[in-house]
């Protein structure tokens, strides 16, 4: 995590806009197959608000190398998982949603996925990391090629943890003078609008209501429909968008 002398009000500013469109993007999760323009909202805000978060804590995580990391990842990601990784299952246990009790460790409930997938990607920098932007060129190979596994999923969160690594990683690979040049530069803020109002404009008109499982990444191709040889460049185009 960041200390207070080592904040960014650029990302504070991003984690603030990124939590309402979290918040805002379930709200509006059921009633957006009845109204073309919830969805579209809501396709959006999934393309590139967990992209958003990833790239954020990977760039907090350049700490890698330091004394104690693989304990601290233990003690503030992997253990908090653990604990409500329990609670929920005895939620849904004592709510009627599950049969029986069962703690299951390996199979991530609902938003938990996040926690286990970034434990893995911090222990990934331990290789990728010395790899630098070679070991980012890997990372977004692996990511597409994943998704030809037919039984890649949630285990393990093992879909997600390869698919958006890579973002994980670019943000750990750049540094403060990138964010720097980045917020300095007049024409960050009027090319980020005209590429959000153009992907609002062609999700509005072409994104098809069965696609929303690739934003998600939990699924190989042949689980989110019939499996193509062209989808590992729908993927590619997929991480283009959120990194512009």
């Amino acid at each position: 995590m960041a200390s207070l002398t080592n904040r960014s009000k650029y990302f504070d500013n991003a984690k603030l806009i990124l939590i309402f469109l979290v918040v805002f993007g379930h709200v509006i999760s059921p009633l957006k197959d009845n109204d073309s323009i919830l969805f579209t909202l809501y396709s959006v805000i999934f393309l590139f608000h967990m992209p958003a978060f990833i790239f954020i804590s990977g760039f907090y995580s350049k700490g890698y190398r330091k004394k104690g990391f693989f304990f601290k990842s233990i003690k503030i990601v992997l253990i908090p998982y653990i604990i409500f990784q329990v609670i929920y299952s005895f939620f849904y246990y004592y709510k009627g949603g599950d049969a029986k009790l069962n703690i299951n460790l390996l199979q991530p409930h609902w938003t938990l996925c996040f926690l286990l997938s970034l434990f893995c990607w911090n222990m990934l920098l331990i290789v990728f990391g010395r790899l630098r932007w070679y070991g980012l060129a890997i990372a977004f190979a692996v990511g597409i090629a994943a998704g030809y596994f037919p039984n890649i999923g949630g285990y393990l969160s093992l879909s997600r943890t390869l698919v958006f690594f890579p973002y994980f990683l670019f943000g750990f690979l750049l540094d403060r003078e990138h964010i720097k040049n980045l917020e300095k530069s007049k024409f960050s803020l009027p090319l980020g609008l005209t590429i959000i109002s153009v992907t609002l404009v062609v999700f509005g008109v072409a994104f098809p209501k069965d696609a929303v499982p690739w934003l998600l990444g939990s699924q190989s191709y042949a689980g989110m429909g019939e499996e193509h040889f062209w989808d590992g460049f729908i993927r590619a185009g997929q991480y283009a968008l959120p990194l512009m």
